[in-house]
């Protein structure tokens, strides 16, 4: 699950850009919150409150998904 959340957090424009969307605080250490949920993983509570997160991930596994068949 963390490498496909790595993935979706560099789809998203990276740790800087998705702590930004998401109203963490830089100087608080937002972005470094982000960025260590690439190897820890998104947590569910993030996904669960912010429902476009969700989508992106459904769209991330299908570009996949498209990409192995090929």
């Amino acid at each position: 699950m963390t490498k496909e959340d790595a993935a979706l957090i560099d789809r998203l424009g990276g740790a800087a850009k998705l702590a930004k969307r998401l109203r963490y605080d830089p100087k608080k250490g937002g972005v470094q919150r982000v960025q260590n949920w690439k190897a820890r993983g998104i947590p569910a509570s993030v996904e669960r409150d912010n429902q476009w997160i969700a989508k992106e991930r459904k769209a991330l596994r299908k570009h996949f998904t498209i990409a192995q068949e090929a």
